[in-house]
């Protein structure tokens, strides 16, 4: 009732909520600040598609793999690098670098698709293509000058969370396996 009266007290209780679900994966206050701005960033990302007359779904989908390209993953495969499985958040498994270079990769895309007066999914996708190729140029370079690649496989998962996956991963192998023997 409290929050039909003062909404923000409702966004300050789901801030709190995933501030201490993100403590509880064992993120830094750093980690969960910047969490929190990519959220923010993602938002501003995703109004901005709307303004431009991107239907939500798989227009959406496939703008945000456009972001990824920089990684040299779609969402999907980024997601499988991390051992995550279709509900898992991938920004919520993502190191700062990764999470900054996505951020960047968003905010310079809406940039272009705005100087552009991008319209429409085709407009808007030729706008955010420029800058994953542009983004891409700059994580290579980035991974030239300290030597590894900024992807990290590392996907945040308690222990129990992983032991978990690990689990189901082993079935899922066996069951591969069993059928081609059949």
């Amino acid at each position: 009732m409290e929050e039909v009266n003062d909404p923000e007290l409702g966004m300050q209780r789901a801030r709190a909520r995933a501030i201490q679900v993100y403590r509880n994966r064992g993120m830094t206050d750093k980690e969960i600040e910047q969490r929190l701005q990519s959220i923010d960033t993602r938002h501003e990302y995703t109004d901005e598609l709307k303004a431009r007359w991107i239907k939500d779904g798989l227009e959406y989908a496939l703008l945000t793999n456009i972001s990824y390209t920089r990684s040299g993953k779609t969402a999907q495969e980024y997601k499988e690098y991390k051992w995550l499985i279709k509900t898992d958040n991938l920004r919520d498994h993502m190191t700062r670098t990764e999470m900054l270079l996505t951020g960047l990769s968003e905010e310079a895309g809406v940039e272009i698709a705005k100087s552009k007066d991008a319209k429409w999914f085709n407009a808007v996708q030729d706008a955010l293509t420029q800058w994953a190729d542009v983004a891409k140029r700059a994580k290579e370079d980035f991974e030239e000058k300290i030597g590894k690649s900024i992807l990290d496989n590392d996907n945040r998962l308690s222990p129990k969370q992983q032991a978990l996956r690990d689990q189901v991963n082993t079935q899922k192998k066996l069951s591969h396996i069993n059928k081609k023997k059949k």
